[in-house]
């Protein structure tokens, strides 16, 4: 099987340069016959469905059988005068977040809320909600409806606000959250009791007053003591981005492979 074949080399040599994956792989046929064979594999869209994908990966790292966090983040590089913009969901483990989902973006800039849900959705109708711990994002992914719909679905989640979000404070004032957690010296924490109203909906909000005198403000569905330490699993999304972009799978450099098995994904919306 092709998809099986392809992977397994993919990983193992942790590059999409189908040259030096054709050389990867087993038997007589010559390079530039599995090379042939992964050019028609990529170009057909219908080889392999991205659900099918999915649970191959959910299985392979055994998170069908374990409570996880999710996260989500966007990134972006560009080819030329190509923009490449991808919003991926991703499983944090061990250091590094294993891709699962995610949407090539025909626009530069940040995602939606209907495309954020529509990406969240398909793994919800695939995986449930039962094993997901926490929803883990950025500051681009906040706002009203996104809240609200993450809140409706029962999804907890630890997402990092701008300081200057208007929240409200102790009497019920809208206030700039950087206002509540003024006294933080750096290394110090804070977590605020009650409920705030911000964007419409009610969260729980933490803070770190960072070395560099940065606040680190997180707000999250439910009562937390260590939203702060949750949230810095988000990190490992980014060393995810770091590896296939360059170091290792090299992405960033195979740009047409990238659009090929990236645009796919367009019909999760």
């Amino acid at each position: 099987m092709v998809w099986s074949a392809w992977s397994s080399r993919y990983f193992f040599k942790e590059t999409i340069n189908l040259t030096k994956l054709a050389k990867a792989f087993p038997g007589k046929a010559k390079a530039d016959s599995h090379y042939r064979r992964m050019q028609r594999f990529i170009s057909d869209s219908g080889a392999v469905g991205f659900d099918r994908v999915a649970w191959f990966v959910m299985k392979l790292f055994g998170f069908l059988d374990t409570d996880y966090y999710l996260t989500f983040d966007r990134t972006n590089w560009q080819w030329g005068k190509k923009d490449i913009n991808v919003l991926m969901l991703a499983v944090v483990y061990k250091g590094i977040a294993i891709p699962v989902y995610w949407l090539l973006l025909n626009k530069q800039g940040n995602s939606s809320t209907r495309e954020r849900i529509a990406l969240l959705k398909r793994f919800v109708r695939e995986f449930g909600k039962g094993r997901t711990i926490k929803f883990l994002a950025d500051r681009e992914f906040v706002g009203e409806k996104w809240f609200g719909w993450l809140q409706g679905e029962g999804i907890d989640f630890a997402v990092r606000v701008k300081k200057n979000t208007r929240v409200t404070n102790g009497r019920g004032c809208f206030v700039q959250a950087r206002q509540l957690f003024r006294t933080l010296k750096p290394g110090e924490t804070l977590v605020l009791a009650g409920a705030r109203k911000m964007t419409g909906t009610a969260v729980y909000l933490s803070a770190l007053r960072l070395d560099d005198g940065e606040l680190l403000i997180v707000a999250t569905a439910k009562p937390s003591v260590d939203a702060i330490e949750t949230y810095a699993l988000r990190w490992q999304i980014e060393t995810l981005f770091g590896c296939l972009k360059s170091r290792g799978f090299n992405l960033a450099m195979s740009p047409l492979v990238v659009e090929k098995i990236l645009c796919s994904a367009q019909s999760l919306i």
